[in-house]
């Protein structure tokens, strides 16, 4: 097994205004691994989440993927990092359906000549995509052709959870995982 950890924050700091978020916060993760942070309300726990997928810029601190120095300013960067989030806010739209959400701001274009050129959306491919994804996780879904808006709590955190697997998530970060999840 690999000594270098997949992800290490160190000595992190986040200020709003007067008042300190993250007070010089540090850990390690290795590879297979899985760490909780738990803290009361108002700890810091989600602003620290949400510097290291980009969401957020730290104030001061170390961020490193794999061992090498990680620049994240934006989600982009940290996803290129193979940071994937599952937000207590969902990241969903409501209207959508399960493989559009999936897809969300990375749409499959045909590979037709006028696909390319009009920017035509291959829903097949998304869709068969999705079923596969879901599938692969256990997940079941009648239909994945319904809005969003019609699924449960914990069928709309498994579209999520599917889409940061299927976009290669190396590190999957989750916020307060069990809170959409039905009783």
């Amino acid at each position: 097994m690999n000594n270098t950890p997949i992800l290490e924050v160190k000595n992190l700091y986040k200020y709003f205004g007067g008042i300190k978020a993250v007070d010089n916060f540090s850990f390690k993760l290795y590879e297979k691994e899985i760490i909780a942070i738990v803290g009361d309300n108002g700890a810091g726990k989600s602003t620290l989440i949400k510097i290291i997928s980009g969401v957020y810029k730290k104030d001061s601190g170390e961020i490193f993927v794999n061992g090498t120095e990680a620049n994240i300013n934006n989600p982009n960067a940290a996803k290129k990092y193979g940071i994937e989030t599952v937000h207590q806010d969902q990241g969903l739209i409501p209207i959508l359906n399960a493989s559009l959400n999936l897809f969300l701001g990375r749409e499959k274009i045909r590979e037709s000549f006028l696909g390319k050129i009009f920017k035509f959306v291959d829903y097949n491919f998304m869709n068969k995509e999705t079923r596969k994804t879901l599938n692969k996780l256990n997940i079941e879904l009648k239909d994945i052709n319904l809005p969003v808006y019609n699924l449960s709590g914990g069928q709309r955190q498994a579209v999520i959870i599917g889409r940061a697997v299927y976009w290669g998530g190396r590190i999957l970060i989750f916020d307060e995982p069990t809170n959409n999840l039905g009783v």
